[in-house]
């Protein structure tokens, strides 16, 4: 938790690096937030949709956590391309956009950090705002080792 504070409270610093662990911790904990926020839409479904809506609601979790930035730019589309039929999943509440607002930027300073770690600039950072595909980008370039070994010691 102290972990998590921590980057909470660095939100400014786009300097130096962050590694994988603190990276991958804070948008897990990021979307299981947004997720719990989530779960309250899933009673609106009939009893035969509640697990392919709970699967929705996992990944436009994750996706909010690593991009919430670019991930709001077109929600529209979130339903046909995730193949909803019948009741329209909306999972997208104020609720959830109030928490992705809010940690917008303590995201975004995290994952120009993470990205200097890999050895990208922070203007990659950008590759966020192409809806869908840049939350999938911005995680794979996450999941890279960092190029420099930490020093030991």
């Amino acid at each position: 938790m102290f972990e998590y504070l921590k980057v909470l409270g660095s939100y400014t610093d786009i300097r130096g690096s962050s590694g994988r662990a603190e990276y991958w911790h804070f948008i897990r904990r990021n979307a299981v937030l947004i997720l719990l926020i989530s779960l309250h839409d899933l009673t609106e479904f009939p009893l035969n949709q509640v697990v392919p809506a709970l699967m929705d609601a996992v990944w436009i979790a994750l996706m909010m956590a690593v991009n919430p930035i670019g991930f709001q730019l077109m929600p529209q589309l979130l339903p046909s391309l995730m193949g909803a039929s019948g009741p329209e999943i909306v999972l997208l509440g104020m609720p959830e956009r109030f928490v992705a607002v809010m940690l917008a930027l303590p995201t975004l300073a995290l994952t120009v950090r993470r990205l200097h770690d890999v050895g990208r600039t922070g203007a990659w950072v950008a590759v966020g705002l192409i809806p869908y595909f840049g939350s999938v980008l911005l995680a794979g370039m996450a999941s890279l080792r960092a190029l420099d070994p930490p020093p030991s010691g």
